[in-house]
């Protein structure tokens, strides 16, 4: 991978420098302004996280599309009332089991992909959702359910 392409990518995965540095390269913002510029060669597994990265935002895409496509084939227009969350905070982004902060960049340009689309975005209130999930179980469908009643 050239400099000019893990910059490209950086940016398509919405990481400033400092975050991509801290989290894909694990190293100084030095280091990575080395290895942009060309200076130094990037290592393989900082190319190989960084088309990971890459790769599953392209599978949230196609899936979210998939999706999109199961809801208007049973409620016809129903998918452009779609709303997504905008997480604020990796940690807010955290909230959800299983997920790692070093996918809420990546879903910030997944999220803007889709409001590109039409699509509308609602910010994530961490206290207001959990007020209103109450003792039901916590999942995307249910976040997604969140942020159209907000949206309303």
């Amino acid at each position: 991978m050239t400099g000019t392409e893990l910059e490209t990518l950086r940016h398509l995965l919405f990481f400033s420098v400092s975050e991509a540095s801290q989290l894909v390269g694990r190293c100084a913002e030095r280091t990575w302004r080395d290895w942009r510029l060309g200076h130094r060669s990037v290592p393989a597994d900082v190319a190989n996280l960084m088309r990971h990265l890459a790769d599953w935002r392209e599978s949230a895409i196609i899936n979210t599309e998939r999706a999109i496509l199961e809801i208007e084939e049973r409620h016809g227009e129903a998918a452009a009332d779609l709303v997504f969350c905008f997480y604020l905070t990796a940690e807010d982004f955290c909230t959800l089991s299983g997920r790692e902060p070093i996918y809420w960049r990546p879903h910030w340009s997944v999220v803007a992909e889709f409001v590109a689309r039409g699509h509308r975005v609602v910010p994530f209130i961490r206290d207001a959702y959990f007020e209103w999930l109450g003792e039901r179980g916590d999942s995307e469908a249910m976040r997604a359910a969140w942020a159209a009643d907000i949206a309303r």
